[in-house]
């Protein structure tokens, strides 16, 4: 993953990295990145917008300082401790097209049933949306998230979506 820095210090990001452990490169050209972090202030800049308007994800600290910098790192790159990364992707990838269908088809999505530390990560990750609304539902071990577009009264058309 390749990360250009909005008025943002390259030192800070770095110590961060390295507490978090993830992969991430960090680039001098936007046009090279894969994803923004900036400085909250400075987010609404000509140059960010254009950026976020082409697709790029954009992940903005109020502060520049390491412990700011961990957190939207940690928010932008979720892990679970002692669950294998390709399960968290795959859970995370399960929320993105479930808010993909929801809004684009306007109805509600079920996800499948996922550990509690799965489901928190699920709902970071929506959190992030707010085109949609996600609540859980169910009891465990059979407990899942529910994605439905935002202002929408209908729990009619529930489905499932296909892993």
């Amino acid at each position: 993953m390749r990360v250009y820095l909005h008025a943002l210090s390259r030192d800070l990001l770095a110590r961060a990295l390295r507490d978090v452990a993830v992969d991430v490169r960090i680039v001098n050209n936007p046009d090279h990145a894969d994803m923004i972090f900036a400085l909250r202030a400075r987010a609404d800049d000509q140059k960010i917008r254009r950026l976020a308007d082409e697709g790029r994800p954009v992940h903005t600290v109020k502060r520049n300082s390491g412990s700011e910098l961990r957190r939207a790192l940690q928010a932008a790159f979720p892990t679970v401790p002692g669950m294998d990364d390709e399960v968290v992707r795959e859970a995370i990838v399960e929320i993105e097209q479930a808010i993909e269908r929801a809004v684009s088809e306007n109805i509600t999505v079920a996800l499948r049933a996922q550990p509690p530390p799965l489901r928190k990560v699920q709902h970071r990750i929506a959190a992030r949306y707010h085109l949609v609304e996600v609540y859980s539902e169910g009891h465990e071990p059979f407990r899942h998230l529910v994605v439905r577009p935002a202002g929408s009264d209908d729990f009619d058309e529930d489905e499932s979506i296909t892993p």
